[in-house]
C-alpha cells in the first residue's frame, strides 16, 4: 500500500499576468510610435528608428518575463521517495531522494536558505517564494518527513529495522 502523499507547490508570484504585461508593453509601445510619427510628421525622421529600437527592447522584455513566469518547484513526498521538480524557463529538471535518509536544512544568512540533504548531495528549495514561506514549507517537509520514517518503521517487528527502504532483520541466528 503507498504511502502518504505530500506536494507542495512554490512558484512565483508575478505582478501582472502575461497577458496585462502584453496590454501594457503594447501601450507604452503604441505611445512610443505615435510620437515618433508625430516628430516625423514635422520633417524629424531619426524618431522612428528609435522608436523602433524600443518597441524591439519592450519585446524582448517581455518574451524573457512570459518564459519565466511560470518558475517554480513541486516537492512531492509518497511511497518513500522525495521528488523535487523545479522548472526554470523552459526546462524542467527532477531530483528523487530517498525519504528515509533526506534531512531539512535552514541556513540564515542574509537570505534564510532551505536545502534538502542526502548524504553529500544537496538540493535548494524555495528561492522564488519569501522567507516565511519558505521556513514554513522547511517545518511542513521536515514533520512529514519524519512521519514517513515513523509510518515505515512501525511496519517493521522490534528485531527489524530498515536502511535505504530495505528491511533488515536483526534477530538471533539459529544454528
Amino acid at each position: 500500500m503507498p504511502g502518504p502523499a505530500y506536494v507542495w507547490r512554490l512558484s512565483r508570484t508575478p505582478a501582472l499576468t502575461p497577458l496585462q504585461l502584453a496590454v501594457w508593453f503594447g501601450a507604452v509601445a503604441a505611445v512610443s510610435v505615435v510620437i515618433a510619427i508625430g516628430f516625423a510628421s514635422i520633417g524629424l525622421w531619426a524618431m522612428l528608428p528609435f522608436a523602433g529600437i524600443e518597441t524591439a527592447a519592450l519585446i524582448a522584455a517581455f518574451v524573457v518575463y512570459a518564459r519565466h513566469a511560470s518558475d517554480g518547484e513541486r516537492i512531492e513526498l509518497a511511497d518513500d521517495a522525495l521528488r523535487i521538480e523545479t522548472t526554470r524557463g523552459q526546462r524542467t529538471t527532477t531530483i528523487e531522494l530517498p525519504a528515509y535518509w533526506a534531512r531539512v536544512e535552514t541556513h540564515r544568512g542574509s537570505r534564510c536558505e532551505v536545502r534538502v540533504r542526502v548524504g553529500r548531495r544537496s538540493v535548494e528549495i524555495g528561492r522564488w517564494v519569501g522567507e516565511e514561506r519558505r521556513v514554513q514549507v522547511a517545518r511542513e517537509l521536515a514533520t512529514a518527513l519524519r512521519d514517513i520514517a515513523a509510518a515505515s518503521s512501525s511496519k517493521l517487528g522490534s528485531d527489524s529495522f530498515a536502511v535505504a527502504g530495505i528491511e533488515v532483520s536483526t534477530g538471533a541466528i539459529r544454528q
